[in-house]
């Protein structure tokens, strides 16, 4: 069974890149984000992420864990009224 932490990324970008760390442990081997469980917990709607808006793809949201252990998230349109959270999945 993979260990677990729950990651509140705060508002998402304007049309920019954010990133923060995830706080994942020395010693883990992989880890990864649980995609059942990344969303925006507030406002009128709740939008997966990564979301992919296939009628206009500039107003989708990317999102990578890099090698330093750190979540970014790109978007091109304004986000920053919608805060995110993740659950990260690792492996130690």
């Amino acid at each position: 069974m993979p260990n677990q932490i729950l990651v509140e990324f705060g508002s998402l970008p304007n049309a920019s890149v954010k990133s923060i760390d995830a706080n994942i442990p020395d010693g883990a081997t992989n880890w990864w984000i649980e995609s059942a469980w990344a969303t925006n917990p507030e406002g009128t709607a709740r939008y997966p992420i990564p979301y992919v808006d296939v009628s206009n793809w500039s107003n989708s949201i990317q999102v990578v864990i890099d090698a330093n252990k750190q979540i970014k998230i790109a978007t091109k349109e304004d986000w920053s009224g919608y805060p995110a959270f993740f659950i990260v999945g690792y492996k130690l």
